[in-house]
């Protein structure tokens, strides 16, 4: 009998506290829709409401901005620097 190659997963229930899925970091948007995702460039984690840039999908909105309208590189180095106002666990 052949081993299974790959772990089982058990499916992610989505958690929220009101509107918000306990977890997105974002600090754009108050009502939070969809799955969490991580941000290609800068790595917070956010919810579907960022991101609907068709050239730039893999990215935050505030990394977007960063490279759309200031004019940095999509380089990791010219991450804007970003802070939570809550700790995350």
């Amino acid at each position: 009998m052949m081993k299974k190659m790959y772990p089982k997963f058990k499916p992610t229930r989505i958690k929220w506290d009101g509107d918000r899925i306990v977890g997105c970091q974002s600090t754009n948007h108050s009502v939070c829709k969809g799955e969490l995702w991580e941000c290609e460039r800068c790595h917070k984690i956010v919810c579907w409401e960022e991101g609907y840039a068709d050239d730039l999908v893999d990215l935050c909105d505030d990394c977007w901005y960063d490279i759309e309208v200031l004019g940095q590189e999509y380089s990791i180095a010219n991450v804007s620097t970003w802070r939570l106002g809550y700790e995350t666990t």
